[in-house]
């Protein structure tokens, strides 16, 4: 009689007297001293542009990992509402929006605060991204008959499914598996999560509760696992690394699914030593995340890098005064534009439209002061590698 479901996937962390874990360990206390850090006082007043640029980027490789390829600048613009005529571009910018809107709702409202790293979570974060979805989005193809399957957003799967040469468990045991993720990580310590959401993250993904949106919905508990553990996680973006080598991240993640190799291979049934690899893996590159947003970041690299971007650029080029004085001061009174630009309002009300047309710029209304925005298409020219150069 084979075991049962959860059984299968076991071990769900990593034992303690495994002799990589002090290793491990070590690389999740460098990720928590490092990633504070990227959130310095002299970056409090554009921290919110930042963190707002990030979920974009944070979107964009998430989406990119599952071969949605949406444009930076389709992005952009369905932020702010301006949608393509094209139907198949359309889905991928409210797929996008999707997207962003969880990672905010997760970031700004601590979106798991009242049932954390649950079951009911993992179908709210479901639930609300493909709720933001149109309808005729909410179902995907069989591969072999060719029937339409309904997505129902929040609700498990009712159907068996194949993902690449691995066999997510029945529907009828998915219930009792997400019963053991939870209960597996629901309770852990902020100490433990940096090392127990690479564990989290396969797993969740072995389960494949979901028909669709499972990749996404992962990443997205992995930030949110992340973000509860360290400080200035919203700072920094561990898609972009997994989608920088994504053949590595998903080839790591096959080794999870394979089942123990010997008696010194941990006791549970899948790979120990494959969960440690892709562990450390997961820790390098949220480290070398850390490190390209420190030092894209640094001060004077910001400053200098937007401003002389924007002064590179026929249509916005008189606004870098605005631009500066919001870095230096957070925001900047619509009243006070004509002074600090030293030209008539009629043509002040012109250079923050542009601006505002640009991406450049936010408010919470039509008098509400002006703060900065840094929008992803502008991010390769202005921040170097930040989004591949084809992207653009």
């Amino acid at each position: 009689m084979p075991p049962p479901a959860e059984s299968r996937m076991e071990p769900m962390l990593i034992r303690e007297d495994n002799p990589e874990k002090e290793s491990l360990a070590d690389l999740a206390w460098q990720l928590g001293q490092e990633s504070p850090r990227i959130a310095s006082s002299q970056f409090s007043e554009v921290k919110g542009a930042v963190a707002r640029l990030v979920r974009a980027m944070n979107c964009y490789y998430s989406n990119l990992i599952e071969g949605h390829d949406t444009l930076p600048i389709d992005i952009d613009r369905a932020l702010a509402n301006r949608f393509q005529e094209d139907q198949a571009q359309r889905d991928l910018q409210k797929e996008a929006m999707a997207h962003i809107e969880v990672q905010r709702w997760l970031d700004e409202e601590d979106g798991l605060a009242e049932v954390g790293f649950s079951t009911a979570g993992i179908r709210e974060i479901h639930r609300r991204f493909y709720g933001e979805l149109p309808a005729h989005m909410h179902r995907v193809i069989h591969p072999t008959t060719q029937e339409p399957l309904p997505i129902i957003p929040g609700q498990f799967r009712e159907t068996n499914v194949i993902v690449g040469r691995h066999v997510p468990v029945a529907p009828e045991d998915i219930q009792r598996c997400m019963d053991r993720w939870e209960g597996a990580y629901a309770q852990l310590p902020p100490r433990l999560l940096p090392v127990a959401a690479a564990a989290a993250h396969h797993r969740l993904l072995w389960i494949h509760p979901m028909l669709d949106g499972n990749g996404r919905v992962a990443r997205l508990v992995t930030h949110a696992m992340l973000k509860k553990a360290i400080s200035g996680v919203e700072l920094w973006s561990v898609s972009r690394g997994f989608a920088r080598e994504k053949d590595r991240y998903k080839y790591l993640l096959e080794c999870c699914d394979q089942p123990r190799r010997g008696d010194r291979d941990g006791r549970g049934q899948l790979s120990e030593s494959s969960l440690v690899d892709f562990t450390r893996y997961f820790l390098n590159s949220a480290l070398d995340q850390v490190r390209f947003m420190t030092e894209t970041l640094k001060s004077d690299n910001f400053t200098r890098g937007l401003l002389e971007w924007i002064r590179s650029q026929p249509d916005i080029a008189r606004g870098g005064k605005i631009i500066e004085q919001i870095i230096l001061y957070g925001s900047v009174e619509r009243g006070e534009v004509p002074a600090l630009l030293q030209m008539p309002e009629r043509s002040a009300r012109r250079v923050v439209q542009n601006l505002t047309d640009h991406f450049l710029l936010v408010s919470d209304s039509h008098r509400a002061p002006l703060r900065l925005n840094l929008p992803l298409h502008a991010a390769q020219a202005v921040f170097p590698n930040m989004v591949p150069g084809n992207a653009v």
